[in-house]
């Protein structure tokens, strides 16, 4: 925040205040400024003060922060340039960037922790869109993760078959629901790796698909 004063008669003081923003520097000119006070915002639970700007116009709430004797300090050398007519000119600022950018910093270095820590929760899929249409002739798979979003797209009439197929990994066995294309390629378009299910639930998917797609069983 920067404030600056200047007076023009004995009671006529005219005021630019200028405070940065995240997304740049907001600029106001004050009008025969009153006085200066120190509050409370009452949407604040912990123990934040605001500094409030009296002018002819209103009230301006400027600057916020925990520090109070910083902040008593700047309301203090507004009020004493304004009953003092022999000041003609004020100039204060109060910056707290460093405690923004520290605590920016704070959290980003947090946030990288825990993209390491916790790769999995972060980028594995737990959301999945289907989307079988006719009368564009597509049928769309929408995986959606925390942190990524895969879409694939087929046209129905490259796809042959639909099936369900079973991998065998150790004593775990997975199951598969498989897009078999005229180009020769296969598209897995489920799997029990992805969304836990019982094979039941799959075969119960794969035949609403075959029959939608109006395919032999």
């Amino acid at each position: 925040m920067q404030l600056t004063c200047e007076r023009a008669l004995r009671s006529e003081i005219y005021c630019r205040l200028d405070v940065a923003t995240f997304i740049g520097q907001r600029s106001q000119e004050l009008k025969q400024l009153q006085t200066a006070q120190l509050r409370q915002p009452p949407w604040m639970e912990y123990d934040y003060y605001q500094v409030v700007l009296m002018s002819a116009s209103g009230e301006v709430a400027t600057i916020v922060d925990n520090d109070r004797s910083s902040l008593e300090d700047v309301v203090n050398q507004v009020n004493d340039f304004i009953h003092r007519p022999e000041n003609r000119t004020l100039n204060t600022s109060y910056n707290i960037w460093w405690k923004e950018i520290w605590l920016i910093g704070f959290l980003s270095l947090w946030f990288i922790v825990l993209v390491q820590l916790l790769p999995v929760p972060l980028f594995i899929y737990f959301r999945f869109v289907y989307i079988f249409d006719k009368v564009r002739n597509q049928a769309t798979c929408l995986r959606c993760a925390l942190l990524e979003k895969r879409q694939e797209t087929w046209q129905l009439d490259n796809i042959l078959n639909v099936q369900l197929d079973e991998e065998q990994t150790g004593d775990n066995v997975f199951y598969h629901i498989t897009l078999m294309l005229n180009s020769g390629e296969q598209a897995s378009l489920l799997s029990s790796r992805e969304l836990p299910m019982q094979r039941t639930q799959f075969a119960r998917a794969t035949h609403r698909i075959r029959q939608f797609l109006n395919m032999d069983e």
